[in-house]
């Protein structure tokens, strides 16, 4: 699996917008302990076990694998798609009712995992580049031309399936959740893996492996979105 590696005694957050259950053993038939609520924490246990485990959706699947962890005194297993160490998004300005505006969730998002943000502005003969590196080793860029704005995140070393998560989680209401399920197209690579994750709308968003990176970019069109200059 590209990315960093989940099998580390750390402590993640669960990212399943609906929860995580915690099963006794490492089959998604096993006993369920609980439901591990979106946005709590939970302490990853050393094993050998490394169980293939698929992630099923409307369009497409994410292959994981199941981790032990430990959440309030009880020892089971999660599958760790559904887990990340990066901050969750749960304040208002982080989160939002209609895709049209996940873009300034986003960034709302990203920047807001530190408390100075300083951007470099590169002038370009048909649009302006805004580049800033955060905190994780993030690097947030956003795009000004005459027609359109885009804003691409790059996450070092992070898996795709978490970055995903991530996204899905800034949507805050199910009738979104649905449209972006209904207009996902998952994009294998020639291992069968999912490469990229493209969801089509007024603002087409992108999810794709780029090298060690996790690519984020999304494209507003002249009309969707308001510039904000920093």
């Amino acid at each position: 699996m590209v990315g960093q590696s989940i099998h580390k005694e750390e402590t993640y957050h669960v990212i399943a917008v609906s929860g995580l259950k915690l099963r006794a053993h490492p089959d998604q038939n096993a006993e369920t302990l609980v439901v591990i609520p979106f946005g709590e924490k939970v302490r990853l246990k050393n094993s050998d076990t490394n169980s293939t485990h698929v992630y099923n959706t409307t369009n497409g699947h994410f292959k994981g694998q199941w981790v032990p962890v430990l959440y309030m005194g009880l020892s089971g297993y999660v599958y760790d798609g559904f887990l990340t160490s990066l901050p969750v998004p749960v304040s208002e300005n982080q989160t939002t009712q209609s895709l049209v505006y996940l873009f300034d969730a986003l960034e709302c998002w990203a920047v807001g995992m530190q408390a100075d943000v300083h951007f470099d502005t590169i002038l370009q003969e048909r649009f302006t580049k805004l580049h800033s590196t955060l905190n994780y080793g993030i690097i947030l860029e956003k795009k000004h031309a005459e027609f359109y704005n885009s804003i691409s995140v790059h996450f070092p070393g992070y898996r795709l399936e978490e970055i995903y998560n991530v996204l899905f989680a800034m949507l805050s209401v199910q009738d979104q959740r649905k449209e972006w399920l209904k207009n996902a197209v998952f994009l294998k690579d020639h291992n069968h893996q999912i490469s990229a994750v493209k969801v089509g709308g007024k603002n087409p968003i992108s999810i794709r492996q780029n090298g060690l990176f996790v690519t984020v970019e999304i494209m507003v069109y002249e009309g969707y979105c308001a510039w904000t200059e920093q």
